[in-house]
């Protein structure tokens, strides 16, 4: 019979071990969020929270028109620690992201029938 200690340590190093290999995964992705600018922000919580004005609803939408209106370029709004939004302002940023030759994500390929192939659904370029 297996030990339930033996079971219960096992089950939080898996936890542990994919934890560890999804922060090494995500942190190129980070270092590169880091070049844009951002607003004042928690350290853990990011922009989460009443105090940095985003929360559910139009304070959030509030959040992003203010930074935008004051930094007039592309900048990121932090969830938590890790998780990072960009958010473009110029057109020129837009058209940018949407002409990268990094792949689109599979919910395009549901786009692709309605609008065909273009600017946002093509991953050719």
């Amino acid at each position: 019979m297996i030990n339930l200690s033996f079971l219960i340590l096992t089950i939080l190093a898996i936890i542990l071990l994919s934890l560890i290999i999804n922060i090494i995964k995500a942190f190129p992705r980070y270092k590169a969020l880091l070049k844009f600018p951002t607003p004042r922000k928690h350290w853990f919580k990011g922009h989460l929270g009443k105090e940095y004005g985003f929360v559910p609803g139009p304070l959030a939408h509030q959040l992003v028109l203010t930074t935008a209106k004051k930094l007039k370029r592309s900048f990121v709004i932090w969830i938590g620690p890790f998780y990072g939004i960009i958010n473009p302002c110029l057109p020129e940023e837009v058209e940018e992201l949407l002409r990268s030759s990094a792949p689109k994500s599979d919910s395009y390929r549901f786009l692709q029938n309605w609008l065909g192939v273009g600017l946002l659904t093509n991953n050719n370029y």
